[in-house]
């Protein structure tokens, strides 16, 4: 069940993520134009992140540190290849 609550708030960041780029194409030529809601949706997505990844490397190694995104990354590297996800 939890893991359903999460992939939902996931589909609304998403979702929210997309309805943005409506209206502000994401290039490094409109990283000025931040707006509110802007800031708001990458703080939220931010946090989702460090949830997250302190529930995964709770799940792969409960001994390792988990205070910030150094030790997740250090533990996600160790425990999974998520680190070379997605590259050819």
């Amino acid at each position: 069940m939890a893991t359903y609550r999460y992939w939902q708030h996931f589909l609304a960041l998403e979702a929210d993520f997309t309805a943005t780029a409506r209206y502000v194409e994401f290039s490094q030529q409109n990283f000025r134009l931040t707006r509110l809601s802007t800031r708001k949706l990458l703080l939220a997505v931010g946090s989702e992140i460090d949830v997250l990844c302190k529930i995964i490397c709770e799940n792969v190694d409960v001994s390792a540190k988990r205070d910030n995104i150094d030790n997740y990354r250090s533990c996600l590297t160790a425990h999974t290849r998520i680190a070379s996800e997605g590259r050819s």
